[in-house]
């Protein structure tokens, strides 16, 4: 996907998570638990292997996100400060 900001922990923090722990980040109901996301068979499995991050909404899994402009339309939409 061309033209998209791959999400690191920079981006992250400065999209106003805070740090919980190595591997999580929390913003208000929101949750992000870095992973990765992996095809279906073995060989996409091999070649398509990409950092991803978990993203839970109210302690409940929701979608897995690679890009910023994914985490900031589920901040945008679910974020406890706009409901």
């Amino acid at each position: 996907m061309a033209g998209l900001t791959k999400l690191t922990h920079q981006n992250i923090e400065a999209v106003g998570f805070r740090r919980v722990n190595n591997s999580m980040w929390r913003r208000n109901n929101i949750t992000l638990q870095s992973g990765h996301t992996i095809g279906r068979t073995l060989l996409e499995r091999i070649f398509h292997w990409k950092e991803a991050y978990r993203v839970c909404i109210f302690g409940v899994y929701y979608n897995t996100v690679e890009h910023l402009e994914e985490l900031e339309g589920i901040i945008e939409f679910f974020d406890e400060e706009n409901l």
